[in-house]
């Protein structure tokens, strides 16, 4: 069975329906007269500029025209009038609100009836955003242009040469006419370009988003530069690979200097090595000495104070007053001789040693010193130890700091009427500063330098007894703890020894 043919279907009038297009089209319909009015506009002109079809009707169309546009637009209109073709052209229409939208043209005309048929499309978002653009694509120029101390040129994916950079020439000192269409490779040495470093510099780059490299780099005057060369892959919209960019720095001087600072650390290693062998040496000839001090000297002193008392004790009654005022005063002196032997040995002996610190209780360790010194006094002794903080310090070493200024406080306060020794630390400042203080004799400031020195003494030693070393042992361990220690006076007014045991600047 045999379909019969399907009757042809007849074409649709536009009769009707052109108006319904019309009404419903996104773009500005309109048709103008050749007297500058608008005749008829779509519902798209409402919608795009905001002005009802009364306000676009009743005034000439150029009145909505921009300043800047409305020569241009009357010479595209006279254009279109005269019959030339379809016209096509760019300006922009108020908007009811005062601002202004970027509109593309395309107009014919019909001169019999003297009318111009047109279609405009808002085209503001797309200006804007290509102004945009525009604007950071300078930005992106100048800034390009601007970096001179980095070489910023881009490659294909296949390492060909497309941009250059005013940085790259003045880097690597080829200009871009020189470079531009030939393999990045170029800029490797022979030995590089055999093992196919090129290549491998960028599918590192390509698989991990980013290669950095050192190295050396060649240059168009036959010289190399150590660079450090960043490659990045650049990808388009699709995802798709447009290349890479070369971001490389020269790196030439630091270079040079980092060989020099590690020629200079080897050279000064092997000199703290030298000098180190040299001090160890001189502190075994030291403790050498210090054995014989103690050792060979010792015997002649006790020679001499001993027959001395000898002489004193069974030949008295030979020897004229005279006579036995010298011998006491060779007693004393050979006994003061023992006592300085004494406190140079233990003066030597500080830095000797690991130091082990712990935290300890100041305070438990003033009141110590300070019972010890009681039991030897014959009076009540005026000592107030007010509450410290703990402290991290070897024991053994901080009971000998207070010993000693304690026990100076007590010496040069005790011709006072009413002594006082005040035990404490000062928590405001950081590290805390513990000190010892008296209401003595005191001393003049000016003469402050010479306190922690060995053997200086500031008073005579007919007024006040000892050996002008413990300050300097007291300095000595502060100084192993990484402290300080100083002092502040008046004469007559007493003195206050501050220290420190834990100055942060210091690295122990």
């Amino acid at each position: 069975m045999i379909d019969a043919p399907m009757s042809p279907v007849e074409p649709i009038s536009a009769e009707g329906w052109t108006e319904r297009l019309y009404e419903v089209s996104l773009a500005m319909l309109c048709v103008t007269g050749f007297d500058g009015y608008f005749k008829t506009v779509n519902p798209a002109w409402v919608a795009t500029l905001g002005h009802s079809v009364e306000e676009l009707l009743a005034v000439p169309a150029a009145e909505f025209v921009h300043p800047d546009d409305q020569a241009f637009t009357l010479l595209e209109s006279v254009a279109a009038a005269a019959g030339n073709n379809a016209a096509q052209f760019r300006n922009r229409y108020r908007h009811r609100d005062g601002s202004y939208r970027w509109l593309d043209w395309l107009a014919i005309t019909d001169p019999a009836r003297k009318l111009i048929f047109a279609s405009a499309r808002d085209i503001t978002v797309e200006k804007e955003t290509e102004a945009a653009r525009v604007k950071v694509q300078n930005v992106l120029d100048a800034v390009y242009r601007s970096i001179t101390d980095h070489a910023i040129y881009m490659i294909d994916p296949g390492g060909t040469i497309l941009t250059w950079s005013p940085g790259a020439e003045s880097v690597k000192g080829w200009r871009a006419e020189e470079v531009v269409g030939k393999p990045f490779a170029m800029f490797y040495s022979a030995e590089e370009i055999a093992a196919e470093r090129p290549r491998r510099d960028l599918e590192h780059a390509l698989t991990q988003g980013s290669h950095r490299s050192e190295g050396w780099r060649k240059r168009r005057d036959g010289g190399s530069i150590w660079t450090e060369v960043t490659t990045s892959p650049v990808h388009g919209a699709e995802g798709e690979l447009l290349g890479f960019v070369n971001v490389v720095h020269d790196l030439s001087e630091s270079h040079r200097l980092q060989l020099e600072m590690t020629s200079f650390n080897e050279t000064l290693e092997a000199r703290i090595a030298r000098r180190t062998a040299d001090l160890t040496s001189a502190v075994s000839e030291l403790e050498s000495f210090a054995y014989t001090v103690s050792h060979d000297l010792r015997a002649p002193l006790r020679a001499m104070d001993g027959f001395s008392r000898i002489l004193l004790e069974d030949q008295a009654h030979l020897l004229s007053e005279t006579a036995q005022r010298q011998l006491v005063r060779v007693r004393e002196n050979a006994q003061q001789m023992g006592k300085l032997i004494d406190e140079l040995l233990r003066f030597s002996r500080i830095n000797r040693g690991p130091m082990e610190r712990k935290e300890v209780d100041p305070g438990a360790i003033a009141r110590q010193v300070a019972g010890d010194l009681y039991s030897e006094s014959e009076r009540p002794l005026p000592i107030t130890v007010e509450p410290m903080p703990a402290c991290l310090a070897e024991p053994t070493l901080l009971r000998q700091i207070y010993a000693n200024l304690i026990g100076n406080a007590l010496k040069f306060s005790r011709d006072v009427k009413v002594p006082e020794i005040v035990i404490g630390c000062d928590t405001t400042q950081i590290p805390p500063a513990y000190f010892v203080k008296d209401n003595g004799v005191g001393f003049d400031m000016q003469y402050a330098g010479r306190l922690f020195g060995v053997f200086q003494r500031l008073h005579r030693a007919e007024d006040f007894e000892g050996t002008g070393v413990g300050l300097a042992t007291v300095q000595r361990i502060v100084q192993r703890h990484g402290g300080r220690v100083w002092a502040e006076s008046q004469p007559n007014l007493g003195a206050t020894f501050h220290f420190t045991l834990e100055d942060p600047d210091v690295e122990l």
